[in-house]
Parts: structure tokens; C-alpha cells; sequence
């Protein structure tokens, strides 16, 4: 996916993203290493695209899916300072 998005060619990894998308949306127990990966792509495609309020939602999701599993508030608070009290 680095390679389509690294070739400009954004139309056709956003195709791929969206597709991967909707399969982690209908897979119940996907993993989170997953999530986290196709939000940091989908996030790194909206701000390619300069749409940048899709990108953050994107990034900060990727920060969050990222930190359950190694999360302090400290860590967060400094990754993500608007994100108030987060649940680890």
C-alpha cells in the first residue's frame, strides 16, 4: 500500500483502503495491529489528499488502536493532548 500511495496514485489506494476497511468493519476480532496500520494509511491518504480533518480523525485513531495495548495516560497525553480522560 506504501508503494501506491508513494506513486501518487491516490484513487486507487483509497479504492484498496476503503476495501480493507469495510473487511476489518465486518471481522469481529480483527486485530488491533491491523487496525491501526489501515488507519495510519487512510490517514496518511486523506493528507496526501489535503483533507486534513479526515487525516487527523484517522491519525488520532491510529495513536489510540496503537496505545491500548502499551497505553499510559502520560504517553497519551503527550501523543494526543485533546484526547481528556482516556481509558486504558
Amino acid at each position: 500500500m506504501a508503494v501506491v500511495l508513494g506513486l501518487g496514485q491516490l484513487e486507487q489506494a483509497e479504492q484498496y483502503l476503503l476495501q480493507a476497511q469495510w473487511t476489518v468493519l465486518k471481522t469481529p476480532h480483527c486485530s488491533n495491529t491491523i487496525r491501526h496500520k489501515l488507519s495510519r494509511y487512510l490517514g496518511l491518504l486523506y493528507a496526501a489528499k489535503q483533507q486534513f480533518s479526515h487525516a487527523l480523525r484517522q491519525l488520532a485513531y491510529d495513536v489510540s488502536s496503537h496505545s491500548e495495548r502499551k497505553c499510559t495516560d502520560a504517553t497519551l497525553a503527550v501523543l494526543v493532548p485533546w484526547a481528556g480522560n482516556f481509558q486504558c
